[in-house]
């Protein structure tokens, strides 16, 4: 993929990203040197004006994935520095790596490499209750669960209640695209129906991954013990990264967990799908563990509603998470522009 976006740079933009990447690669280390500590709103700020200026040319690097802004890492710990950060499938020995290197900085702002995979979860279901954050499975594939997130209204019709949670949940090693074309029946781990897809309230493409349930009338909805109730739907923005602010959701595989926003300004990321596409996302969130425990979630937790608390401790929901990495780190898209697509209310 990014030798193909270096082919399209012809021209005169053409040139003038190919001046950039050369640049980029010869930037010299000791040219910006910050002498007083920024604020955390004025260090987000130059990390996004460095990511605007570099995020394309840097893509264009050997083995670079995709490109953020975010907290920059020493091990699996956040600094508290505000990075733009460049994600490799693996890191290389120092005398392995390729050129043009990436560099240490950027106009000041630190660079971070970061080597993560990201796969939308599957695991072996144990769980029976149909809850919010409880285990739901597509009928063909018991054994590959997901997370039933919320249950929610109809926008279309507020008397009916429904369910959410990611399209892959519901399709398994099947394409997402069936959910086109009949309603998929999902169901607990002791492998009864308790919900089905409906054809036209499903979205999975680079920006969504959700689908909207409708329960069996024999099926009974609750929230997970420790779960809060959300009260509204809201949007997470770069502030939330900027404070830090504390995220949780409640998966089937994981249970109650404790994260940050970790980025929510990136270029394409792939995941790698239970059918075995991968699928280049943009526009998501990602998350990773703050409350001492190693990952924020972990394959089976798909389908998860990702919650923010309000200012009058009144809990939002904020994003369906949608996959993980090896290393607990999560990706979710946003909550609001799934109920704008699929028409649910809380």
């Amino acid at each position: 993929m990014a030798k193909r976006r270096a082919d399209r740079g012809t021209g005169s933009g053409g040139t003038r990203r190919a001046k950039a990447a050369r640049s980029v690669a010869r930037f010299p280390s000791g040219s910006s040197v910050r002498l007083v500590p920024a604020s955390p709103e004025v260090a987000y700020a130059r990390a996004e004006l460095a990511f605007e200026k570099y995020a394309e040319p840097l893509r264009g690097l050997p083995g670079v994935l995709s490109v953020d802004i975010g907290l920059r890492y020493v091990g699996r710990r956040a600094t508290g520095e505000f990075a733009v950060r460049v994600h490799v499938a693996r890191k290389l020995p120092e005398a392995e790596l390729p050129e043009p290197r990436v560099p240490r900085q950027l106009d000041g702002v630190p660079v971070d490499v970061i080597a993560r995979r990201f796969h939308a979860g599957r695991a072996v279901a144990e769980r029976s209750t149909v809850v919010a954050g409880g285990s739901i499975a597509p009928h063909h594939r018991p054994s590959m669960y997901g997370t039933m997130g919320l249950a929610l209204l109809d926008g279309l019709d507020p008397a009916r209640e429904r369910w959410i949670t990611c399209a892959h949940v519901v399709t398994g090693d099947r394409p997402t695209g069936d959910l086109a074309r009949e309603r998929l029946p999902v169901v607990d781990s002791g492998q009864a129906v308790v919900a089905r897809s409906l054809v036209d309230r499903w979205a999975a493409d680079e920006r969504l991954d959700a689908a909207v349930l409708e329960p069996e009338s024999t099926a009974a909805s609750g929230f997970a013990a420790g779960m809060p109730r959300p009260k509204r739907i809201g949007a997470l923005t770069r502030q939330d990264v900027i404070d830090r602010v504390a995220l949780l959701k409640y998966g089937a595989s994981t249970g109650l967990s404790v994260g940050e926003a970790d980025s929510v300004q990136s270029l394409p990321i792939p995941i790698h799908m239970p059918d075995g596409s991968v699928l280049w996302v943009r526009g998501q969130v990602q998350i990773r563990a703050t409350d001492g425990r190693a990952e924020f979630a972990a394959p089976g937790d798909s389908g998860a509603a990702v919650l923010r608390a309000g200012p009058r401790g009144e809990y939002e929901w904020v994003a369906v998470l949608r996959a993980v990495d090896d290393q607990g780190f999560g990706i979710a898209c946003h909550a609001d522009r799934v109920a704008a697509r699929l028409g649910v209310v809380l």
